[in-house]
């Protein structure tokens, strides 16, 4: 038997279409499900909204539009370059690495699959999809899809595509000012409500700026004396923001933040002269111990709250 594609095609769909060619019976499609669906999916369709510039209000496709105008800003020359320069040149040899070159690499790894198609290779393929006729051969890919087709086109499992379909439109939620709370719709319109009003103010040039207030402290300074012992250079302080410690010693001065300090569990060591700070990305609260190489001279600490 010999068949064009189209009419191949044409006679599947007709199947599909028709449930496999059988008589119906109990279980045959009402026109009662068919109209509730019908229903349901035309809710499902306004919910989406339409295709074009400017969606029905409050629609997914409007609510993605704002997303996508709030998000334009990070589309700059840049990344635009940064991306052009991966994709690589259109040209015969692109530059290594890029996905021109990978692809290309990958299309003359792969020429000689063609070999494979064989007539042999082609005769099992006609063989495993089947005849067009009223019964495929069994467990062909025809005779599954005649099956397929009978089973889904009856009113139980329209009822059961009506339940689905109602449970999407309701997590999808309407198409109003304020939709269902939790639902799609609603979710979109919290994320565009704040990309809309906080993200474009904090771009600057394309990039991501964010402001951290810094508040006034009040800075207490005292000196503590050196020892060859270990001391409390700064007592545990809840409230602190900010301290430096300054080596007014000719020995070094070693500060350990956890335990009364000794040369070989310093933290930090301090030559002579020189000063240590931390402000809020690294402060310590605790109590700061100290111990000198040897005694003499001070440490100058000042602390900020």
């Amino acid at each position: 038997m010999s068949s064009s594609s189209s009419d191949q095609t044409n006679v599947l769909l007709a199947r599909l279409l028709s449930g496999g060619g059988g008589t119906g019976g109990a279980g045959t499609a009402t026109s009662t499900n068919q109209l509730t669906q019908i229903g349901l999916e035309d809710s499902i369709n306004n919910r989406l909204g339409e295709i074009q510039a400017s969606p029905t209000a409050n629609t997914v496709l409007d609510r993605l539009k704002t997303i996508n105008t709030s998000l334009s800003p990070l589309a700059t020359d840049t990344v635009l370059g940064q991306v052009r320069d991966r994709l690589g040149e259109v040209q015969a040899s692109p530059t290594s690495n890029t996905v021109l070159d990978r692809l290309k690499t990958i299309a003359s790894s792969v020429s000689g699959i063609a070999s494979l198609a064989t007539d042999t290779v082609l005769q099992a393929v006609r063989d495993r999809i089947g005849e067009i006729q009223d019964s495929p051969t069994s467990n062909t890919v025809l005779d599954r899809l005649k099956t397929i087709a009978t089973t889904v086109s009856t009113a139980s499992k329209q009822d059961s595509q009506i339940t689905l379909e109602t449970a999407i439109r309701d997590r999808l939620g309407e198409v109003q000012a304020s939709p269902t709370a939790n639902t799609v719709l609603d979710r979109l319109k919290s994320l565009a409500t704040l990309l809309s009003g906080g993200l474009p103010s904090a771009l600057v040039g394309g990039r991501l700026v964010v402001n951290s207030e810094v508040s006034a402290r009040t800075p207490t300074t005292t000196q503590v004396a050196s020892s060859a012992s270990s001391v409390t250079i700064l007592a545990s302080n809840s409230s602190r923001h900010g301290i430096t410690i300054q080596n007014r010693s000719s020995a070094i001065l070693y500060l350990s933040f956890s335990t009364p300090a000794t040369v070989n569990n310093a933290f930090i060591d301090l030559s002579p002269s020189s000063f240590y700070s931390m402000d809020n990305q690294l402060l310590v609260s605790g109590t700061i111990y100290g111990i000198w190489a040897a005694a003499n001279g001070t440490a100058q600490v000042t602390e900020y709250v």
